[in-house]
């Protein structure tokens, strides 16, 4: 919370479980043009930190919030149950969050998302209150799922590898597809330069 960015502080910097970071931008009183101009400037100085950097902020988050020393790694892997890559900071993912989000940063958020496979996104959160119970609501904008397919995973990290050619032939051969496949593999391999699968 509160990153020092050249382009100010950012509310707050996460790190998702490929590795990747998400900065979160919260929107309170600030103009449509403001709040996504802001944080697609703090993505653009985001990109550019290394896992060292990275590393010496969650230092200093832990220390300050558990007033205990640990590194990025170790609660990585607290966490998420997986080492953390080795290529971290691939790719920033942004999200606006606000009680209500407005037709302009829709807008923008659309425009950036659709023509430019910008990982941006925003959400709404309600709160609701009876004589027994709260209960908070949210709602994305788009699907969270469409923002996670632009982050094209790249790079050399700890994931699970694409699988090879004859695991994907067992494959569709369990699922009575292999004929298909086989044809279809056969006519796309002369039209992409490589085979990769």
């Amino acid at each position: 919370e509160q990153v020092q960015t050249r382009g100010g502080p950012l509310d707050i910097l996460c790190l998702d479980s490929n590795g990747d970071t998400v900065i979160v931008e919260l929107k309170r009183g600030m103009t449509p043009r403001e709040v996504t101009a802001q944080a697609l400037d703090y993505a653009s100085c985001i990109k550019d930190m290394t896992a060292e950097n990275l590393d010496a902020i969650a230092k200093e988050f832990l220390m300050r919030r558990k007033g205990a020393s640990g590194t990025l790694a170790e609660e990585f892997e607290q966490r998420f149950g997986i080492e953390l890559p080795d290529d971290i900071n691939q790719r920033q993912r942004i999200i606006i969050v606000g009680a209500n989000i407005d037709d302009s940063t829709e807008r923008i958020i659309h425009y950036l998302s659709e023509n430019y496979d910008i990982p941006i996104n925003a959400f709404t959160f309600q709160y609701f209150k009876n004589d027994v119970d709260e209960y908070l609501g949210r709602v994305f904008l788009l699907d969270p799922e469409v923002i996670e397919s632009k982050m094209g995973k790249t790079g050399t990290r700890k994931r699970t590898p694409y699988l090879k050619y004859e695991e994907l032939v067992e494959i569709a051969k369990e699922n009575n597809v292999l004929e298909i496949y086989t044809r279809l593999w056969e006519a796309l391999k002369n039209i992409f330069s490589g085979t990769a699968t």
